[in-house]
């Protein structure tokens, strides 16, 4: 997916499964126009990321920053209140191609690859203990 704004392009180096994650959240954030990004770059490979000298989600695929941006709304609880709506469907297109999103602060976070961690027993039932309770948690019943 390409696109014209500079603060959305595609960061170089990026795995083809981050490239994968860029495309599929750029999709998601162009249909749903929540592609303001209040001036500044959205997207982050690993390596441009250290290089900044950050220190958390050097181990993602792919780092997504927000701060002043509409992108908050698919990723951010405090950017998503009251519906959730975006931040759940995200997470839900993310887990169906093996991949998450951890928030690392209110401003960014990274998208990390599934498939490997998958294969972790200890890592499927944390999941599924996660998911079941972070659910009663949106319906109203932890």
């Amino acid at each position: 997916m390409s696109t014209t704004n500079p603060d959305l392009a595609k960061p170089e180096g990026l795995s083809t499964k981050g490239s994968a994650a860029y495309d599929l959240i750029m999709s998601y954030l162009t249909k749903h126009k929540l592609t303001y990004t209040g001036g500044g770059k959205a997207f982050y490979s690993p390596q441009e990321w250290a290089e900044r000298g950050e220190l958390y989600a050097r181990g993602s695929i792919l780092v997504v920053v927000y701060d002043g941006g509409d992108q908050g709304e698919a990723f951010s609880l405090d950017k998503g209140y009251p519906t959730y709506t975006h931040v759940n469907t995200m997470t839900e297109l993310l887990m169906a191609n093996d991949m998450h999103y951890e928030e690392g602060t209110t401003w960014y976070g990274g998208v990390y690859d599934d498939a490997k961690a998958a294969q972790d027993e200890q890592y499927k039932q944390l999941s599924k203990t996660a998911a079941s309770t972070w659910d009663g948690v949106l319906k109203g019943t932890p």
